[in-house]
């Protein structure tokens, strides 16, 4: 690839479904709302940004490890209570 001025960038915004503009600066940016996903034109095409959606896909890991942490901890919670239940009903 080539050295590439990147001058005034636009930064556009519309649902995946949207035809993208088809010429903008390049380094020019589109977010699409409703799937979460960036794109950055390349001067030819537009190009899916990885960098922001690996961030997007790591912060929704951790969040699923916490919630299957709490998960478990209710769960085992739930375990104690109901051998507490089954030792007084003896």
């Amino acid at each position: 690839m080539a050295v590439k001025l990147v001058t005034t960038i636009q930064r556009w915004i519309g649902v995946s479904t949207d035809a993208k503009p088809v010429s903008a600066p390049v380094g020019s940016t589109f977010y699409e709302p409703d799937t979460g996903r960036s794109w950055i034109w390349d001067g030819q095409s537009w190009k899916e940004d990885i960098a922001s959606r690996k961030a997007d896909d790591d912060i929704t890991r951790r969040l699923l490890e916490l919630l299957l942490v709490e998960a478990m901890e209710i769960n085992n919670r739930m375990l104690t209570l109901i051998e507490t239940v089954k030792k007084t009903a003896e």
